[in-house]
């Protein structure tokens, strides 16, 4: 097995996109194994690979060393119980180093690694361990009871990450050697099994291989242009294929990645962000703008901060946000746009490059991407249509898991179809609408609900808000809007009339609601996206 070129990944930073896209090719060995690139190729380095935080204030170190051991004792343990190269292994435990020894560990010997929310209940767990018959899960005791049903369904075997006895990981870990030799594994291979929110329908396994590494590592180097020096903090979990993406990315160059066991607490991240001096920095919108309302008060408003690059990706970033990125620390968040089915994403920001508030920015110049009409067509500048890409890159879902229909729906005619509505401009900027099926047809106008959405967030009544059609007789479709009002604020007649007033004077034309509702918390995937089919049956029931 060979090695991944890091310096050919790591020089992308410091070139255009025109650059790249003259003279980019990927560089994939075909026989590799994903744990070994990015954990025990810099085993003999010295240096710490995790900085781990916990919620009671203790701090661990994890070196290379220590996580290349670690990782190895798991796939010794795992091997003991019989996994071997293809079996699927579940984990659902909060953010500590063990989770990401487990992962490595797990692709280690050649098995297929998936993750369970931890906010997940019983049916949530159960539809995706029935859907990959996965042999072990390893959990907490905390989790237990979630995940013993489904898994005795399937006859899996249940570790606890934190069990006492000779049947709990810790025991089972130090049972197994230290060493263990990697198993040899083509480029291609599967390794990850990442399900997909189901904002709408059933979750869907997004299989992808080894070969992902050199998705992470571009994608390090073109958004947040790791430097050498970085300290990083990808907030994210690793239910979610940022999470993996950004912390193993990092791990790939021989870095170390911060992480905080507990979830999010404006004070608290604010700390960590100044304790550690946080320089490079990925969230979700939703993140920054309580990280923005969050630090008010505090005695060190307004000083100085070290952060040097900032991310985002999982939902349109409104302008408010992204202007107070810049006053506050002098760069701009980078938004990010892609699916768990992309592997690294499709569209992005570079800092460096003009920013337009509310683009997701051009295609990454390594990947062919386009807006298309039903038929595959590339559509006129400005007009909208469905995102697509070409499925000529390694980074890209093997197709979703014993599901062969939903595979050849998503991969036909060329493309790689992702269900997401938008336009192109003149300089190659792509512009988000919506959801395929969030689209609103008024009068015989076509209308996505992120511009309505991002005009009301800009009014400073309104917390959070989601914009769906309604039907009616008259137009088919009327917009609605739902609304989680902001502290200090009353749902009032006078109150809907102005967010009206205010949406018909920033998003204008057809782009404002035409009823207004008001919930104290809109409804949301484990992601943080909207659920606009929640929205819509509300209005149904």
């Amino acid at each position: 097995m060979a090695d991944v070129d890091l310096a050919y990944y790591s020089a992308l930073r410091e070139q255009s996109n025109a650059e790249i896209a003259k003279s980019f090719a990927w560089r994939v060995p075909d026989r590799m194994n994903f744990a070994v690139q990015v954990c025990d190729r810099h085993r003999d380095s010295g240096r710490q690979a995790i900085r781990w935080l916990g919620l009671d204030g203790s701090t661990r170190d994890i070196s290379f060393a220590e996580l290349t051991e670690m990782s190895n004792r798991v796939a010794g343990a795992l091997t003991a119980l019989g996994v071997t190269k293809g079996d699927r292994v579940f984990t659902m435990m909060p953010r500590l180093p063990e989770h990401w020894a487990i992962l490595l560990g797990v692709i280690k010997l050649g098995g297929i690694w998936s993750c369970l929310s931890t906010t997940f209940g019983p049916d949530g767990v159960a539809v995706r361990v029935s859907d990959a018959t996965p042999k072990v899960i390893i959990t907490a005791a905390r989790y237990e009871p979630v995940v013993r049903p489904a898994a005795d369904a399937v006859g899996a075997t249940v570790i606890l990450v934190d069990g006492d006895g000779p049947d709990g990981l810790p025991a089972r870990m130090a049972a197994a050697s230290a060493d263990f030799e990697a198993a040899d594994t083509a480029a291609d291979d599967p390794a990850f099994l990442f399900y997909t929110s189901g904002t709408t329908g059933r979750p869907k396994g997004s299989v992808h291989g080894h070969n992902l590494v050199v998705g992470a590592l571009a994608l390090m180097a073109l958004v947040l242009d790791l430097r050498p020096d970085d300290t990083i903090w990808p907030t994210s979990d690793l239910a979610w294929v940022t999470g993996v993406l950004l912390s193993l990315g990092t791990l790939g160059y021989g870095q170390c990645f911060v992480t905080f066991e507990g979830e999010f607490n404006a004070e608290r991240w604010w700390d960590i962000i100044r304790e550690e001096g946080i320089t490079s920095m990925f969230t979700v919108p939703t993140a920054w703008r309580m990280l923005r309302a969050g630090e008010a008060g505090r005695p060190d408003a307004g000083q100085p901060v070290p952060i040097r690059r900032l991310g985002t990706v999982g939902e349109p970033l409104d302008p408010e946000t992204l202007a107070w990125s810049r006053e506050r620390f002098g760069t701009p968040i980078v938004e990010c746009y892609g699916q768990t089915e992309n592997g690294a994403g499709l569209c992005t920001n570079r800092s460096h490059l003009p920013i337009k508030p509310g683009s997701l920015g051009p295609a990454l110049p390594y990947l062919t991407v386009a807006v298309v009409d039903e038929q595959g067509n590339e559509v006129p500048v400005g007009e909208v249509g469905e995102i697509v890409s070409r499925p000529d890159y390694p980074t890209l879902t093997q197709g979703y898991w014993r599901n062969p229909e939903a595979t050849a729906a998503m991969l036909h005619d060329g493309w790689q179809w992702t269900g997401d509505l938008a336009r192109m401009d003149e300089d190659g900027y792509f512009w988000y609408q919506s959801r395929q099926d969030d689209v609103i047809s008024s009068g015989g106008y076509r209308i996505g609900p992120t511009e309505i959405e991002a005009a009301l967030l800009a009014h400073p009544a309104v917390a959070d808000a989601g914009v769906v059609g309604k039907p009616d007789p008259q137009r088919g479709s009327i917009v609605k809007a739902w609304i989680a009002l902001a502290e200090g604020y009353q749902p009032s007649d006078d109150l809907v009339a102005e967010l009206k007033d205010h949406c018909k004077k920033t998003a204008g034309g057809w782009n404002h609601p035409r009823e207004i509702s008001f919930l104290d918390e809109l409804p949301k995937t484990i992601t943080g996206k909207i659920r606009r089919v929640d929205l819509r049956a509300m209005d149904a029931q």
